[in-house]
Formats: C-alpha cells, structure tokens, sequence
C-alpha cells in the first residue's frame, strides 16, 4: 500500500451477503478487508479511531477486531438515550423545557388515560402527536386532531362560559371532563387518528403492537408554531463541548424531513447555542457520554411574553449526513474554518525555547486532532439527503454529470459556490443527493430548486404509484418552491 490520505476498502462478501446489511457487519465478516484496514492504520495508531453514524454492538466488536476506539459512548447507553421517553428525564436534567405531553406509552390504556388527562387541562390545544420511542426520520408520527372531535368543542363552549378561569382546574371538574373525555376516545380513536406513514404503520392495530413493543410519548402541538431546528455539537473525552451551526429542518405535511438548511433562523442562536450546549454537558457529565450529537428542538412563538421558545424533543447519536455536509461547505468555501489541528505533543519550533513554560499536565483524555467543522459566515447551505426519481434509473454517471456540466449544474471554484452532488450511489439507483452553496439564504435555495428542477425536466416525469412519498423529488421541489416564496414575502 503507496503511502497517502485517503483509502477504500471495499469488503470482499459485499456481493455474497444479503444486501440489507449494514456495512459495518459487512465488513466485520470480511477478513481480508479487516487485515487491510489493520496494515493501514498501524502506521499511526494514536490517530485512528472509528468516527459511527449510528452505534451498535456491531461497531464495538469492529472496535475490538482493529484495536482502535470508537468515538462514542457504549451502545446500551446511547440506545437508552435516544429514547424519546428517557430524552424527557435528559432535557428537564439540563432544565430545557419540553412539550406538554406523557410519555411511557406501552398500551392502549395507558394511552388513553394519558390522552384525557392532557386533554381535559388543555383543551384549547389543536392538536396532539403521538411518537414512537424508537424510529428513522420521525416516520411514526401519529396525529390526533382536537378541532375534530365534537365531545372536545363542547367541552372548550364550557370552559368560555365558566366565570371563574380557575374553576375549569378544580379536582371535581377536571374528572369529570375526563370520563367524558376516556368514553369519547374509546370508542372514536381509531377514527380520529391520522397514521402519517401509512406505507410503514399499515394500520392502528399494528401501530399499537409497536407501542406495546418500544413504548411511545404523547406530546401536545404548539398554537403558534415556527418550525424545527437542530442543535449540533460535539463532546470531546475531556467533556469539552464544541458547538457546530444550528440547522433548520423544512418538513412536510407529515412532519417528515425533506432538507436542512444552514444557518438557521428560526430562533435566536444564543439561546439554541445555550440549550444545546446545556444538554450536551448533562450527557457528559451524568451519563459519561461523548461524540456527535445532535439535539432536536421544536421553535414556537410564545404570544405572551413575545418572543420565540424552545422544546427539546428529541436526542441523536453519531455523525449524521448533516455533519458531513458542514463539512463539505467548510472545506471547499474559500474561508474554510476547517482545520486539522496536530496534538500538541508536537516538536518545539526553534522560536520556542525548550524550558518554555508547558500547560499544566491533565489526566483527561486528549483526541490527537480536532473534529469540528463550522460553516464559514459568507455562506448559506441547503442540502437534501435523498430525493429519489425513479427515470434517473435509465441513465449512468456519465451522462448524468454530463449533462449537470452541459447545463450549468456545477460548483464554481473561484466563486466558491454552486451545486454538489453527493455519490451515495450510483443514479441507476434512482436517487440523487443535493447540496447546494451560496452567499445568501435565498440564493441556495433557489439553487437547489435549479437542481431538482434539471433532473425533472431532463430525466422525464415520474409516474411510479409512489409520487407523493415525501422522499420523492417531484413532492420535495414543490415544497422548496413554497419555502423560496415565503422567505421572499418575509423578507
């Protein structure tokens, strides 16, 4: 092997194995990749470490086959955490507030009692979301909507006609509304509730027995929602935390995530900077852990004080794609902040004497370089993950990016701006990944509506059964052009 950087192995079982399989298992059963990856890094072992996307006894076994460590906290423990019912006990811990709601659902009663009890004190509330403790993307998302339910406008007719607003909150009241409340609901849930996954929640029997199975939180929908934002950052061993851009999430219809966009707008920065960083050294501090993490908030307008708020809802381990694709902008913007920083167990220069004064020694552990990218201020990014388009299929790479470069879909190097593709695979998979750069907010947005739009018009129409999937590039473009015309009328 010709000393350099960068290097791929490829295992050698990953034509013979079932292709479900996640590349970390593929590659734990291939020996021969397992040697090569061995001769690579025992030229410097003290920089090698395993960087997950996601941790699971998989990567702690690749962990102990190449002796290297893993940059994260123990797989039983980041599980735990990334429970949406346990992330409530980590975000109140860190005294980040969170949504009305219950959580350690595990039945169809335990639903309904908690879903009449909320609804009885909060019935000016519109809607309630049900969640999954464990799921991809938020794709268990279950709505129930109170403006709908007739039991629910006559109990809000009552609570106006009540002269003393703290009647509506007495113990005898309160019950009262809720047995009204739990016979309504026995008999009328299945009916009221909207699955917004129906291609994976098939029914409401099925979605309870995956409650019965990982448990599920209830949580109430603001009145005067702004959006979701991500709190990135990173915790190094010494529990140092390293604050990355917050990213604004833009959802569909069925609160699943279609692109990120960075920096984000929606709240102030010091106060997603503030939660996120409260949060991450909770994590530290009480449950030793370290790595990626990324925080996810829930922005709403608070009429009473006038200001916009925070709900933490949810906790994410591991390097995302969205960590990667801040660094991508970072390496190739002109100002890249980006840096590889060497230990400073580095040789003495000659203008640094040798009885120089040295830090004091410290016994917590020291990652041997820095691995934390931050966005430079002169730009804005807008990345798509994933956008599938079924006629992409009929093509290959080269015509693909032929016709990009005939077109004008490129990255401009001087002005250190344009449109970036991401090779998750090749486009005879029918799926492309989009980033996008610009100088301003607007500007990549309207750069990755340039994008989508040339690989819809040029590839052909798509006319699967599947259409309106929220991962289609059809549906994603049609919401990006409702984001870009409501920035320009904000702005």
């Amino acid at each position: 092997l010709l000393p350099k950087r960068l290097y791929f192995v490829t295992p050698e079982l990953v034509e013979k194995l079932p292709s479900h399989l996640p590349l970390s298992l593929l590659l734990l059963c291939s020996s021969v990749a397992l040697n090569k990856i061995k001769q690579i890094v025992k030229r410097n072992k003290s920089m090698a470490m395993i960087i997950p996307g996601s941790v699971s006894w998989i990567e702690k076994k690749l962990s102990h086959a190449l002796s290297i460590p893993v940059l994260s906290a123990d797989p039983s423990v980041s599980e735990s955490l990334s429970s949406r019912s346990f992330s409530k006990k980590v975000f109140e811990e860190s005294e980040v507030n969170v949504p009305i709601g219950a959580h350690d659902i595990f039945n169809i009663d335990d639903l309904l009692v908690a879903l009449s009890r909320l609804m009885a004190s909060n019935v000016l509330t519109k809607r309630w979301i049900i969640k999954l403790n464990y799921d991809y993307n938020c794709d268990s998302c279950v709505l129930l909507d109170a403006d709908k339910m007739s039991v629910v406008n006559l109990l809000r007719k009552e609570h106006n006609e009540m002269t003393d607003a703290g009647g509506w909150f007495s113990r005898q009241v309160q019950l009262a509304v809720r047995k009204r409340l739990l016979s309504y609901l026995t008999s009328e849930l299945s009916n009221k509730v909207k699955i917004c996954r129906r291609d994976i929640y098939s029914d409401w029997d099925f979605y309870l027995r995956m409650m019965k199975q990982y448990g599920a939180v209830v949580e109430a929908e603001p009145i005067e929602t702004i959006g979701f934002v991500n709190g990135l950052c990173f915790i190094d061993p010494s529990g140092e935390v390293q604050s990355c851009s917050g990213v604004e999430l833009y959802l569909d219809h069925n609160f699943q995530p279609q692109a990120y966009h960075c920096p984000q707008m929606m709240t102030p920065t010091l106060a997603l900077e503030g939660a996120t960083r409260a949060v991450a050294q909770t994590l530290f501090r009480k449950y030793g852990l370290i790595g990626y993490v990324t925080v996810s908030f829930q922005s709403y307008w608070d009429a009473l004080d006038n200001i916009p708020r925070l709900w933490g809802v949810g906790l994410k381990f591991g390097m995302s794609d969205v960590f990667g694709a801040i660094g991508t902008v970072a390496v190739v913007s002109a100002h890249s902040q980006f840096q590889l920083q060497q230990s400073q167990k580095s040789k003495p220069s000659k203008s640094q004497p040798l009885n120089a004064d040295k830090p004091p020694p410290t016994d917590k552990p020291q990652l041997p370089f820095s691995l934390v990218t931050t966005l430079p201020d002169d730009r804005c990014m807008t990345y798509v993950p994933f956008a599938v388009h079924e006629p992409l299929r009929t093509f290959t790479d080269e015509s693909f990016f032929k016709l990009c470069r005939m077109r004008g879909i490129a990255f401009d190097m001087n002005n250190r701006s344009g449109t970036l593709f991401f090779v998750i695979d090749s486009v005879v998979g029918g799926a492309v990944s989009v980033l996008c750069v610009g100088t301003t907010r607007k500007k990549a947005t309207a750069q990755v509506i340039n994008a989508l739009t040339f690989v819809a018009q040029q590839f052909g129409k798509d006319l699967s059964s599947e259409h309106r999937r929220c991962d289609n590039l059809t549906t994603i473009l049609i919401n990006m052009k409702k984001i870009l015309k409501f920035d320009k009328n904000v702005q």
